[in-house]
């Protein structure tokens, strides 16, 4: 609904300055009413987590950074399609009123892949499940070079929704099978998705500046899709570590405890 929402405020009224304001606004309102419904599962533990030694760790453990770094270089390319699908349906002669709903196709389908993702880790395991899901998405991208009908903007945002769904919903899973100590598991996660931000920062502008004013869509198409098999290709690294690495777990929690 967000994108249908702030389309109509862009396009209608307001503008693009007040719509974008009042998207904001609702979503700050939201939080703000969420953060007092939030509480902890367990009480808190009496002695706090260091977050320093958390740290150091971390980087010893190098599954984890594989982990970290696939999140920065995939984020890179993943956002390419859902940023971008609208246009470039558009400026494929699309009608304005189907290339408005394109996001809402693409959001249907992540909504589809996190609701049902978590079933499909349970047989072949959390790292398997994301590790397929990040390369399907990064094959996908590439896809966007033959974007040139209604269909295909269907086919494209439903499929490629769907595993960018699956490699949302599955990054928590993925810290908490990676993370020998419990109380660890919020540092942790705060570092992969701060990390991952950056990625987020960097991936639209620089598919942007490739993409130019005369909207050749085959160069952001490529390097998106070629940065997220890249990150993919960290993220099976990740698995191949942890495997021949089994005692690394076991290290750091040990550390973590003195």
């Amino acid at each position: 609904m967000q994108p249908i929402m702030l389309n109509h405020l862009i396009n209608g009224n307001l503008g693009f300055a007040n719509g974008v304001r009042a998207s904001a606004g609702m979503i700050s309102g939201l939080l703000l009413i969420a953060y007092p419904l939030m509480r902890t599962r367990l009480p808190p533990k009496p002695q706090a987590v260091s977050y320093t030694r958390v740290l150091q760790n971390s980087l010893r453990d190098c599954a984890y950074v594989c982990a970290c770094l696939w999140g920065i270089t995939f984020e890179i390319g993943l956002l390419f399609v859902s940023f971008y699908l609208q246009l470039d349906s558009r400026m494929h002669g699309l009608s304005k009123g189907f290339s408005f709903y394109s996001l809402t196709i693409f959001n249907s389908g992540a909504l589809i892949g996190k609701l049902t993702v978590g079933a499909v880790s349970s047989y072949v395991g959390v790292p398997n499940a994301i590790i397929g899901c990040s390369f399907i998405s990064s094959a996908l991208i590439f896809s966007m070079i033959g974007l040139r009908s209604a269909a295909s903007v269907a086919l494209i945002g439903i499929s490629y929704g769907y595993f960018f769904g699956g490699c949302t919903a599955l990054t928590f899973p993925l810290v908490s099978y990676l993370t020998p100590e419990m109380s660890d598991i919020g540092a942790r996660t705060g570092i992969l998705f701060a990390t991952s931000g950056i990625g987020s920062l960097l991936g639209a502008p620089i598919c942007g500046a490739i993409l130019t004013s005369d909207y050749i869509w085959w160069k952001p198409a490529v390097f998106a899709g070629s940065v997220a098999t890249a990150g993919s290709i960290l993220l099976a690294s990740m698995e191949f570590i942890s495997k021949i690495c089994p005692k690394t777990a076991s290290v750091c929690a040990k550390e973590t405890t003195v």
